[in-house]
């Protein structure tokens, strides 16, 4: 991809999907919320322990303004796609949630795993699609198939601190208004706050 885009001097598009993926049912529920997303994928553990306080601050002072919705593995399963990362590339933030979360404030859309156990399926991804569409916004850490679908489908505010050219192309240039992704955590972390100020 980052090849395209040099040879042809080509700026990265957001992709709206939201026809085509968000199916299902609304969340019955009165509140306005967030989605966090469990799985991260080359965000290294070192640098997530480094911010975690500081994270989970933010996250559990959003929670007392909305609900926070948790989408994605509770644990990773580890097979040979994963082999040549390890558990300190890939991994999930799950039990940091329910640690640092009140449970009050939680909806707990989880599955156990996903890989060996059980597979992707259509209708789930597309009701998952249609909750992160109807969302304030969506929260990622790290790069991979959760950040993709939520660019696709709803408004997100990521952090990352890969290497990758691809994801260095939608890094800190906001090429569209409801994508905010940044390597650096400050600037994360401040754009979280703001929803704290907003009505």
């Amino acid at each position: 991809q980052e090849t395209i885009l040099k040879e042809f001097s080509l700026t990265p598009q957001k992709p709206n999907l939201r026809k085509e993926f968000c199916e299902g049912t609304p969340l019955d529920i009165k509140s306005k919320y967030i989605v966090l997303t469990t799985k991260v994928r080359y965000l290294n553990k070192t640098h997530y322990k480094e911010i975690y306080n500081d994270f989970w601050q933010t996250i559990n002072a959003l929670s007392n303004k909305y609900k926070i919705i948790i989408m994605g593995e509770r644990s990773v399963e580890y097979g040979p796609e994963y082999a040549e990362h390890g558990r300190d590339i890939i991994y999930s933030i799950y039990d940091d949630v329910i640690k640092n979360i009140n449970s009050n404030n939680l909806i707990d859309l989880s599955i156990k795993s996903l890989g060996h156990t059980s597979s992707p399926n259509l209708e789930k991804i597309k009701q998952d699609s249609l909750i992160m569409s109807q969302a304030e916004f969506v929260i990622t850490l790290g790069v991979g198939g959760n950040l993709v679908l939520a660019i696709a489908t709803s408004k997100v505010i990521g952090h990352r601190s890969d290497k990758l050219e691809i994801t260095n192309e939608i890094c800190d240039r906001q090429f569209h208004e409801d994508i905010f992704i940044t390597l650096d955590f400050d600037k994360f972390n401040h754009k979280l706050k703001e929803y704290l100020k907003s009505e």
